[in-house]
């Protein structure tokens, strides 16, 4: 593990993104983009949506804090995973706009984020 500042607020933004991860539980597979008619089927999936943009914004903040708790305390490896988490979440965001995404490519990058959600640990 890399050395932190006990007193670093930086790390706030990536605690959000964490939590907000775990609003994607990893056992519950996805919805496709284009749901049946079922009303609750389409607004479980409009809330997947949501959530992943929302968590893209975290997570892209919480990258940009620890590249500046990097420049300042010298370590690159919070950084580092929090780019992965970045870039991971991003490509969630991405997934889930899609017309004809299928369920599996959804729940794989959700899978990678709880790995990389590990890592930053």
């Amino acid at each position: 593990m890399s050395s932190i500042c006990p007193g670093s607020m930086r790390l706030w933004p990536a605690a959000a993104a964490l939590v907000v991860l775990c609003l994607f539980p990893a056992g519950t597979p996805a919805q496709p983009a284009y749901p049946s008619s079922n009303q609750t089927h389409v607004l479980s999936w409009q809330r997947v949506q949501e959530l992943s943009v929302r968590l893209d914004e975290l997570a892209a903040r919480a990258r940009d804090e620890a590249e500046i708790d990097a420049h300042h305390h010298g370590s690159d490896e919070l950084a580092e995973r929090m780019n992965d988490f970045a870039k991971h979440a991003h490509e969630l965001r991405l997934y889930t706009s899609e017309r004809d995404v299928s369920s599996s490519k959804v729940n794989d990058q959700i899978r990678k984020l709880m790995d990389d959600a590990r890592n930053v640990q």
